[in-house]
């Protein structure tokens, strides 16, 4: 028995698809061979690794109309009947058009659809020997949906004879019972996490026969009609795979040559499902589907993958599938990580997602494991806005992530989002006026409207919240005829109906101070710690400009004390508790007054009762930002020692500007 596992543009080349490879490795455990052919790569090298990646990164699912074009469109049966102009004249083309320039110009653009992808389907087609094999599988994920219907045409046109299954995200739920139903060519459809499914899939097919009520979540043809296995989906015990199986991708990668321009960033996974969708689903997030219970890895049998993966394909950075870390799971994982790296005397890095509220301890355990990257799910700093989006945290301890990741030096990889039901203007001028306390720590890599995913409860139950049946974004009447399939089965984005969306007053405001923060990189706000003071520097723009500014304080007595205090989010409550005890004498009103006044020089967050310092560690800079403030520290110097004058505390005049 032998299975091709296929992968389709769009999926991203850089990052080997931890899907096919854990499917290929259990596969074959169990005694089936299994290869995975990665026709991403392929079209990279035809395209450009560059105009590639950038495709795959694509904000939205317009990257599938590339080959939707040659499915139903015009370059295909035609069902979809609009002309070049037609399509350019839309939204979404301008947008993708955009995030695209200026590495792929638009006739380029127009000759990769043209051009670029009929030959990399004929060539396709003819190069892999899928004659070879005796179950055809295709991989959808992300924006490479079109693609694998289109492929899987083909080589059905061409070997009628050969089973075709599809799996992945984009064939969960109805998206994959739509799917079934419109596309004849494809013989069965695996809904959910893959691995029993396909393999008693291949064993059926061995035996000369599959009986598909035996297989859990299988979609297949009885006399020529869809049907549905009606045995319930088990959660898969993750202690149960093998190591995942990347070895034909980094074949297909030196084989390209694409080797010498795209380093890769190994995929592996600890666990699956969401630890807090289990106890609060995100409004708008649909990234688990239907498979949203939390499980985890045995920690040795994650060191055990890493292991044999970083021996194997020699990668220095490792970056896990997992939606999310849980708060346990960090406990245990990140220590026998630091443990492992440290036995090996190893400069391996990981990226990892977890949620925003971890602490210090937390933070500091996954700097030492080697964390490099993080995405913390921030998405805003405004807490009312996160009550809407259910996130479970306030915007004081997304500031906090900010801050720890940069004494930590981990990056943060975040989008700030907008436009949710509910919310109020004033919230975002409260916070875009937060924001510029912020400009020394990460920026949101993206800012814009959120798109509903299927399967969040925004889609799936919108009467909840009071709002309208959520639309498919409009670019899906461009990839699928609706004479053919429901786009409200087959979309995976949807839109709110127009009259639930709220008007967005601070959106030109809010870009603008997101693009002041992103080029402010150099900016920074840290202290220096002596035994009775705290020197602070700053230089984050408070001017509604982008130029870097100098200023030097010197806190004593009180306010030094409270600032070191508040370092992690203290309440004003603990604030007093802990001044009562260490300065009996001082009066309530006099902390109040401190705490005010640092909060009126951004020295500190305020939220509510809650209070955050905001400076970080001189050690917490980078090496350009070292070189630029030690500059900075030795022209104040000169200043000061001519004018004969000193920094004095928070009472006095504190600014410098020399």
């Amino acid at each position: 028995m032998r299975v091709a596992l296929v992968i389709m543009p769009w999926v991203k080349p850089d990052l080997p698809p931890l899907g096919a490879a854990v499917l290929k490795s259990w596969l074959q455990s169990a005694g089936v061979t299994a290869d995975c052919w990665h026709l991403n790569l392929r079209m990279a090298k035809r395209i450009g690794a560059r105009p590639s990646m950038l495709i795959a990164a694509a904000s939205s699912p317009a990257a599938e109309w590339l080959f939707a074009y040659h499915l139903f469109g015009p370059g295909g049966s035609g069902e979809l009947d609009y002309t070049w102009e037609d399509a350019r004249r839309q939204d979404w083309f301008q947008q993708l058009a955009a995030e695209l320039a200026p590495d792929v110009s638009e006739s380029r653009l127009q000759e990769i659809v043209l051009r670029d992808i009929p030959a990399f389907v004929q060539q396709s087609l003819d190069d892999i020997p899928w004659q070879r094999y005796d179950l055809i599988g295709f991989c959808s994920h992300m924006h490479s949906h079109s693609a694998c219907l289109k492929m899987a045409r083909a080589v059905k046109s061409r070997f009628p004879g050969k089973p075709i299954v599809l799996g992945g995200s984009n064939v969960e739920g109805e998206m994959g019972v739509e799917t079934f139903r419109a596309c004849p060519w494809i013989d069965y459809i695996v809904d959910g996490e893959g691995e029993e499914a396909l393999l008693s899939l291949a064993r059926g097919l061995e035996a000369g026969g599959v009986s598909g009520e035996d297989i859990p979540r299988l979609l297949y043809r009885r006399d020529g009609e869809p049907v549905a296995s009606r045995l319930p989906r088990a959660l898969f015990d993750l202690d149960r795979l093998p190591t995942p199986d990347h070895g034909d991708y980094f074949e297909e990668l030196d084989s390209t040559g694409l080797n010498r321009q795209i380093r890769p960033v190994l995929s592996f996974e600890s666990s699956r499902g969401c630890w807090w969708g289990q106890i609060q689903h995100c409004t708008f997030c649909g990234l688990n589907g239907e498979s949203m219970p939390y499980r985890a890895k045995s920690t040795d049998l994650v060191l055990r993958d890493l292991e044999a993966l970083h021996r194997k394909h020699r990668c220095t950075t490792m970056q896990a599938c997992d939606t999310i870390i849980g708060q346990e799971h960090i406990l245990r994982l990140a220590p026998a990580l630091e443990s492992f790296r440290s036995k090996h005397e190893l400069d391996l890095t990981f990226v990892y997602e977890v949620k925003s509220n971890i602490g210090r301890p937390q933070m500091q355990a996954l700097a030492r494991a080697g964390l490099a990257v993080i995405q913390p799910g921030i998405e805003s700093l405004s807490t009312p806005v996160l009550r809407l989006m259910r996130k479970g945290v306030r915007g004081i301890q997304n500031a906090q992530t900010l801050k720890l990741g940069r004494e930590s030096g981990i990056s943060l990889h975040w989008n700030f989002l907008y436009g949710f039901p509910g919310e109020s203007s004033s919230d975002y001028d409260r916070m875009i006026d937060d924001l510029w306390s912020l400009t020394h720590l990460d920026p949101p890599l993206a800012c814009g409207t959120f798109s509903v995913d299927r399967f969040s409860p925004y889609q799936a139950a919108p009467e909840s919240f009071g709002l309208r049946r959520p639309r498919p974004l409009p670019v899906y009447e461009f990839l699928y005829p609706s004479s053919r399939l429901s786009l409200d089965k087959i979309a995976a984005y949807f839109e709110l109906d127009v009259r639930d969306r709220p008007s967005m007053p601070y959106e030109a405001k809010l870009q603008r101070m997101v693009s002041v923060w992103k080029s402010a990189h150099q900016s920074f706000f840290v202290y220096v710690r002596g035994l009775d003071f705290i020197d602070l520097h700053d230089t984050r723009p408070f001017d509604g400009g982008r130029a870097l500014q100098w200023r030097s304080y010197r806190l004593e007595g009180i306010a030094a004390f409270l600032f070191r205090l508040c370092a992690t989010i203290k309440t004003i409550g603990e604030v007093t508790s802990v001044c009562r005890e260490r300065f009996p004498s001082l009066s309530l009103a006099r902390v109040q007054d401190a705490l005010a006044e640092m909060v009126e020089k951004r020295w500190m967050f305020q939220e509510d009762n809650y209070f955050l310092s905001l400076a970080v560690p001189l050690s917490a800079l980078t090496a350009s930002q070292r070189i630029l403030y030690e500059r900075l520290r030795s022209a104040e110097w000169i200043y000061l020692s001519g004018n004969s004058r000193r920094l004095t505390s928070l009472s006095g005049d504190d600014s410098r500007a020399p």
